[in-house]
């Protein structure tokens, strides 16, 4: 169980510094477009971190 929470702090720490590159990217860049993948990346990696759902063994 720690591991996959140390996982999931790294996973949300990368994704927002995504977010970050790519918002002051769009400050200082003409368009969207030029900073369209650290953005992406950074909200799939916050999405996907945030919607995860581990295994519950006593459940099934």
């Amino acid at each position: 169980m720690k591991t996959m929470d140390n996982t999931k702090k790294v996973v949300l720490a990368i994704g927002s510094v995504g977010i970050i590159v790519g918002v002051v990217g769009l400050f200082n860049s003409t368009g969207l477009m030029e900073q369209f993948f650290p953005l992406y990346t950074g909200f799939t990696l916050i999405g996907i971190t945030l919607l995860h759902k581990e295994a519950n063994p006593k459940a099934l």
